[in-house]
């Protein structure tokens, strides 16, 4: 797994990457818990030493993570990735292509479940299973490992959505007003401060670090609709707060090793709670890269080669 720098990347991920997705991962839909059809992809090498698991985070899809579907399957192992619900080609269940809804973060954990079980009987023997999420795949993650803490025999939550990084006025008035809203029957609207997808890339407000993966990756949502998700509903919101509680209760019963690798320049989330969530379990480790932002496998190569070699060390 060695980074390459901008000037380099953008070949690598148009010749390289790019051909080997269409050449070698298989594509796939399963029916979740409730019969919704959930999109996934797999690539297994012939001798996997490993299974890894992917969630990924808000407003993201499949084609954020080819270049680390690439990387772990070229490092010996079986990697498997699905769209969770509302995001990419899985079933949604609002129309609007860039809205985000939700009623209950458990919704995602029991999408996840089924997910590791298809992921079960797709291998033809048991490898232990590893976890990496990231932000609010992050928070998903959390809360499966809360509930289901014997899947997995290492997790990753990357930049985990822990706490919302709200802005000052609305962090006392946010529940009660996605409460009202739903009252409303309004909870399927988009909450207040929430835009529409834009097709201006913005590089410079981004969360990358990386012109050349954030250019590949915003290509994709402009060929897209399906993966122009952008703007959270009122009913998004409040499941999400109610997440972060349950998360911060539930801490303890986490059985498996964890590493939390918390962005020094995360402005998408509020940082103090990777910290509080880490002291409340004694099985997770918190690893620091002071200079990153919010997704840290879209970093200057760098922070990508440390980034790398920390994940590859935890999982081995």
């Amino acid at each position: 797994m060695v980074p390459f720098k901008d000037e380099d990347c953008e070949r690598f991920m148009e010749q390289e990457v790019k051909p080997w997705i269409e050449e070698n991962v298989t594509d796939f839909a399963f029916d979740s818990y409730d019969g919704k059809k959930l999109q996934a992809y797999c690539a297994i090498p012939e001798k996997p030493k490993k299974a890894l698991v992917f969630v990924h985070g808000f407003c993201e899809f499949f084609g954020k993570y080819h270049e680390l579907f690439y990387d772990f399957y070229h490092a010996g192992y079986a990697v498997f990735f699905y769209e969770q619900r509302g995001f990419g080609k899985s079933f949604r269940e609002v129309s609007d292509k860039d809205a985000v809804y939700v009623g209950n973060f458990d919704e995602y954990v029991e999408d996840l479940k089924l997910f590791t079980d298809e992921v079960s009987k797709m291998m033809e023997k048991k490898l232990d299973l590893m976890l990496f999420a990231h932000s609010m795949g992050g928070c998903v993650g959390a809360l499966y490992l809360e509930k289901y803490p014997e899947t997995f025999k290492k997790a990753v939550l990357s930049s985990p959505m822990m706490r919302m990084a709200l802005e000052p006025r609305l962090k006392k008035v946010a529940r009660p007003l996605c409460l009202v809203q739903k009252a409303l029957h309004r909870a399927k609207r988009l909450a207040i401060g929430q835009e529409r997808f834009d097709e201006r890339p913005d590089f410079k407000n981004s969360c990358a670090l990386s012109e050349a993966r954030y250019s590949y990756q915003f290509k994709q949502r402009l060929k897209n609709a399906e993966y122009q998700t952008n703007g959270a509903t009122y009913s998004w919101v409040l499941a999400a707060l109610n997440a972060e509680k349950q998360l911060m209760q539930n801490a303890g019963r986490i059985k498996c090793p964890v590493l939390l690798c918390s962005s020094g320049n995360d402005a998408m989330v509020d940082v103090s709670g990777q910290t509080e969530f880490a002291e409340k379990s004694r099985f997770v480790r918190l690893k620091q890269f002071p200079e990153a932002k919010h997704e840290l496998f879209n970093c200057s190569a760098e922070i990508l080669e440390e980034y790398y070699a920390t994940l590859l060390k935890f999982y081995e």
